[in-house]
């Protein structure tokens, strides 16, 4: 254990502070580096510290990395002091400074060993330790605030030459017979009689440059290209070597243009200067074949393999004819005038790669090294290799067209008429006469047959046009709907009704021949609304003559039967309410709802287009119709309604429909419960028309609810009788109160107040008349208490309001054992008091059980609470006196 450098004034080592809470952390760095700058103004350096000495730390008292305060390099367990705290030790080891550092150098050597004169890095401090230290494991930092060590600092520098002195390597291992000197490896301590020298050795880097020309012929780079897409081309490298790191060179390209290659991308500068930077530098040139078009007049035409000209100009040039013929009846009819030749030509175009000499599919324009544009060969090569072919524009009157460097033959359509007179001719048909589009390259209709030839001469099919003396006709439709309305069923006149278009027109011919147009007929009329009347015979394939007449087809427009159902319905509620002004729609149900509800049928016409039309029966060709018969004014359209299914409560009056008023019954209920109609209150309840014609008609097919009002009738106010019950069961045994104190004053108007704790008085005055309590609610047990105050007086309440009805109990059972009551709530109207009964037994309530499930019967629940009240009086009184009478024998 070494010496304590740093004591506090009781010559303990120094600490940060108490600790109480172990979820406390410290930091001991302002403190350390107070320490450890004075005790380097002393000499001295960190040779080891524990890792808590800097730096904030989480306060552990199970904390296993503590110091144990020897000198061995490891860290130990902790020592605890008490029971509830521990003091944690952690240290910090120094020694004196060692009187020498230990220093580095750099030195260059070539590859025979010989070290040049001038240092690369000359003699540099590594750094300083304690006496006698091992250098390598020292700190770097003799403060200690680093954990890094000379051996790693040493490392580090020689890591950093590569990146600051890139042109050298650093020799760290030779080879067998190698005569390089090996850098030196730390080791040994400080000494005190001389520093201590490190020797890093490093050498030249050499490296060389090639030059690659690669043939990238019809490739495509994604930005620039790589050697893998494509192949370097035979007998091109260019090499420069044995070259040191810095130094310069110069390089001549390959004349790539003399063997007709252009440049696929920029040549890079390392093609032709730079300085030597890498062991192997390759440079890549990449190149493509130079394309050449030929055409007819090309003279300097690239050659193939065997020295032949790739394309042979004479080839490029193309002429395609028609000749179209006017003829009488037939195409092998008689020449009606001198037949019309139309004439196209074509030259054509190749692109030759000049490399290989052979054709390519396509090309691609490039800029050269001093930026001009050439042609770059691309696509596919070889004879398959279709020419392009482009039209030579046309004299005047070849009557031929080039649009958009495509061809054609014009169609050639006239003209319509040859002849005059009864010589006439006209034309009735073409064939292969129309317009003959060829493109810009007319192989591909040689390829399907439009075209025959060979040697660049081609023809397209003859064409004819056909003429003949001809007669013809037209067929007509025509809407005679209002003429069948009145009666007319035939003999129709072409000015008879509306024309309804669809004509077949130009039925025509030679004369003497019957042309067959029925498959132009508008067959699909009846999709329209019409159906047939009458129609010629032979429709639409009469023989022709010089005057052949148009045919007539009479048609009728039909109407359709159209039906569509309403309904409407009203329901009536049978309701009872207290006052006048209530809201009959929130009264009391009284009986189910009645509905009173109606479905109509109604029936009309529309024509095709739907409108709403009238109708007239008609017989064609035994067939009835309903032929549309326009409205007017006079004469609306019709629409029948009938009454469809059940119909309760609804009666027809004159196309109208009426919901019958609801009035009835007069009455609903019998005896206590009966309600009275009140008429004058009913609402929504009279007749009601409903229109199914009318524009208006109940929304959502329903009427306003109907509502027929009541109010029930008044009830007698003379109560029946009050009998008594007849048994009362006496109680087998009461607690004798060793006290009674009597009330001074009870006073029983329209409330009845009773006594909060009463218990056996000696005398009771039975009351004459009860008042009527709301309610009464009976508790559930009463217990007998073991002290009774004896009440002065109960007085006699002077008057007390009749009930309509009392309930009589048909037995009273006096209980065994009468306890101290626990609470009777007695309420006057709505709104409950507590009354505590002076003798109490397990009678039977009254309890106003339907008071919230109906309307207010003037007081009949209230006289029933009245009767039960007045009951246990009389019960109490009898047990009171019972119990007085014993007390006195």
């Amino acid at each position: 254990m070494g010496q304590e450098l740093e004591t506090d004034a009781q010559g303990n080592p120094p600490s940060i502070f108490n600790l109480a809470n172990v979820d406390q952390t410290f930091d001991n760095t302002n403190k350390d580096n107070d320490i450890i700058s004075k005790l380097a103004k002393e000499g001295y350096v960190v040779v080891q510290r524990d890792k808590q000495t800097r730096g904030k730390h989480q306060f552990d008292v199970l904390d296993s990395d503590q110091g144990n305060g020897s000198y061995d390099g490891n860290d130990a367990g902790m020592r605890y002091a008490g029971a509830l705290y521990a003091t944690l030790n952690y240290y910090v080891f120094l020694k004196k400074q060692a009187k020498y550092p230990a220093n580095y150098q750099v030195l260059v050597e070539d590859e025979n060993g010989k070290v040049d004169d001038n240092p690369l890095i000359t003699t540099t401090k590594l750094g300083v330790g304690g006496q006698d230290e091992d250098i390598a494991t020292s700190l770097s930092d003799p403060s200690g605030k680093s954990s890094e060590t000379l051996a790693q600092k040493y490392q580090s520098i020689i890591d950093n030459l590569a990146k600051e002195f890139p042109n050298y390597n650093v020799v760290l291992k030779t080879s067998a017979g190698s005569n390089l000197k090996v850098t030196d490896k730390i080791n040994g301590n400080f000494s005190e009689t001389e520093p201590r020298l490190f020797t890093i050795y490093v050498t030249h880097k050499q490296g060389n440059v090639n030059i690659h020309y690669i043939d990238v012929n019809g490739k495509e780079s994604d930005g620039h290209f790589k050697p893998s897409d494509g192949t370097e081309i035979s007998g091109t490298l260019q090499s420069i070597t044995d070259k040191n790191y810095g130094d310069k060179y110069t390089n001549t390209l390959w004349d790539y243009a003399k063997h007709n290659y252009v440049l696929a991308e920029a040549v890079p500068d390392s093609a032709t200067s730079g300085t030597i930077s890498k062991p192997t530098d390759d440079v890549y040139v990449y190149l493509k074949h130079k394309a050449v078009k030929v055409t007819p007049k090309t003279t300097d035409v690239p050659k193939d393999k065997d020295g032949k000209p790739a394309v042979d100009p004479s080839t490029l040039t193309v002429t395609v004819t028609r000749d179209v013929y006017y003829k009488a009846n037939s195409k092998d009819g008689k020449d009606l005038q001198n037949k019309t030749t139309q004439t196209a030509k074509f030259n054509g175009e190749v692109w030759v790669d000049a490399v290989t000499g052979k054709k390519v599919a396509e090309h691609e324009t490039i800029a050269d090294k001093d930026g001009n544009k050439v042609e770059a060969a691309k696509g596919v090569e070889g004879e398959s290799v279709a020419v392009k072919w482009s039209p030579v524009a046309p004299a005047k009157d070849d009557q031929v067209t080039v649009n958009n460097g495509n061809i054609s033959l014009d169609e050639i359509n006239t003209p319509q008429v040859i002849g005059e007179g009864k010589d006439a001719w006209y034309l009735v048909s073409q064939e292969n006469n129309g317009e003959q589009t060829l493109d810009s390259d007319w192989q591909a209709a040689l390829k399907n047959g439009t075209l025959t030839g060979k040697d660049g001469q081609f023809k397209v099919k003859d064409g004819y046009l056909v003429y003949k003396q001809e007669g013809s006709y037209s067929i007509h439709y025509r809407d005679v709907t209002d003429l069948v309305a009145k009666g007319q069923t035939d003999s129709f006149k072409p000015t008879d009704g509306n024309d309804l278009g669809h004509e077949v027109t130009n039925i025509n011919g030679i004369v003497g021949e019957k042309p067959d147009r029925t498959a132009d007929l508008w067959k699909n009329y009846e999709d329209d609304g019409y159906v047939l009347v009458s129609e010629p015979d032979q429709l639409g394939k009469q023989p022709l003559s010089e005057d052949t007449p148009d045919q007539y087809i009479y048609l009728m427009r039909v109407a359709n039967k159209q039906t569509e159902t309403k309904q409407a319905e009203r329901t009536i509620h049978y309701v009872g309410i207290v006052n006048d002004s209530d809201d009959v729609t929130q009264g009391q149900e009284l009986k189910e709802p009645t509905t009173q509800k109606v479905t109509l049928t109604g029936t009309y016409y529309t024509d095709h287009d739907g409108n709403r039309v009238n109708t007239k029966t008609v017989t064609i060709n035994g067939q009835q119709y309903d032929v549309v018969v326009e409205p007017t004014a006079e004469n609306p359209a019709k629409e029948t309604w009938i009454i469809d299914g059940e119909h309760s409560g609804v009666t027809e009056n004159n196309g109208k429909y009426e919901f019958a008023k609801a009035d009835t019954p007069d009455t609903i209920g019998e005896s206590n419960d009966q309600w009275q109609h009140k008429v004058t209150l009913d609402k929504n309840t009279g007749v009601v028309a409903v229109d199914p014609t009318g524009m208006e008609w109940p929304k959502n097919n329903t009427l306003p609810d109907g509502y027929v009002v009541y109010m029930q009738l008044p009830q007698p106010t003379q109560p029946t009788q009050v009998t008594q019950p007849t048994q009362v069961t006496q109680p087998t045994q009461v607690t004798q109160p060793t006290q009674v104190t009597q009330p001074t004053q009870v006073t029983q108007p329209t409330q009845v107040t009773q006594p909060t704790q009463v218990t056996q008085p000696t005398q009771v005055t039975q009351p004459t008349q009860v008042t009527q309590p709301t309610q009464v609610t009976q508790p559930t047990q009463v217990t007998q208490p073991t002290q009774v105050t004896q009440p002065t007086q109960v007085t006699q309440p002077t008057q007390v309001t009749q009930p309509t009805q009392v309930t009589q109990p048909t037995q009273v059972t006096q209980p065994n054992q009468v306890t101290q009551p626990t609470q009777v709530t007695q309420t006057t109207g709505d709104q409950p008091r507590a009354v505590n009964q002076g003798q109490a037994s397990d009678l039977p309530v009254m309890a106003n059980k339907q008071k919230n499930a109906q309307l207010p019967q003037t007081g009949n629940e209230n006289n029933h609470s009245a009767l039960v009240l007045g009951i246990m009086g009389l019960l109490s009184a009898f047990g009171l006196g019972k119990i007085s009478q014993k007390r006195r024998n």
